[in-house]
């Protein structure tokens, strides 16, 4: 490398340098916004000021694509963490119900608890299994509300968590980089990362809805995340 008389140009070394990744976010998008700016203002030579500029558009471009990686798997294991969650709030809901009022509706235009877990369960296959995973679409949406009888409150808490594992075990084993890829679960152009935050949000809506007809129902509340003073 050659100086010019009295100036010592600092340029970034041949291999890309990577900030860590276990800092907070604004402090390495800080970071390295101050190195290129250093770098810029230490290369008053021409050539060398470009090729010092190149370079830490190299090693930016380097640490982004490390931190949208890091991003992604955030919201893969997110996604599977919340899913677990919401298997525990349904459990604690069926355990208080009998059979019969699994099955309760108050008039035709009602979902009994029992078809909201079979619609979750369609839900999570067509849109996981199927959308993310290249399963076979096997769901008829229509039969998950015409059922009005036949499985207990403990053959549907089996059904959910069986499926809820096995979506989970898609998403935990699904690499980052496949967020982007389409995919057209009910015929719908999506990405996969839309057809898992379809799924999640979808979930939490209907579990919610089991919440209030559980104590609607019982009479009593849950205590599901922090009990009610009494």
């Amino acid at each position: 490398m050659v100086a010019s008389q009295g100036f010592e140009p600092r340029l970034i070394g041949s291999e890309p340098t990577v900030l860590p990744l276990n800092e907070e976010a604004t402090d390495r998008a800080g970071a390295a916004e101050s190195l290129a700016l250093q770098a810029a203002d230490s290369c008053r030579h021409p050539t060398l000021r470009v090729y010092g500029f190149l370079r830490i558009r190299s090693n930016l471009a380097v640490y982004n694509a490390l931190m949208d990686n890091e991003i992604a798997s955030l919201f893969l294991a997110h996604s599977s963490a919340k899913l677990e969650q919401m298997t525990g709030y349904l459990n604690a809901c069926l355990a208080r119900l009998s059979s019969e009022q699994v099955w309760e509706r108050h008039g035709p235009h009602e979902n009994a608890v029992g078809n909201l877990v079979l619609h979750l369960c369609g839900n999570m296959r067509q849109w996981i299994m199927h959308g993310c995973s290249g399963q076979a679409d096997v769901r008829v949406r229509d039969q998950e509300f015409s059922v009005t009888e036949g499985l207990t409150a403990s053959q549907l808490i089996d059904h959910f968590e069986s499926t809820v594992a096995e979506a989970r075990h898609v998403i935990d084993t699904l690499a980052p980089a496949r967020l982007i890829e389409r995919t057209t679960p009910q015929g719908r152009d999506v990405s996969v990362l839309d057809a898992i935050y379809q799924v999640v949000g979808h979930v939490q809506q209907h579990v919610g809805q089991i919440i209030l007809l559980t104590k609607q129902m019982t009479g009593k509340d849950l205590d599901l995340t922090m009990p009610r003073p009494r």
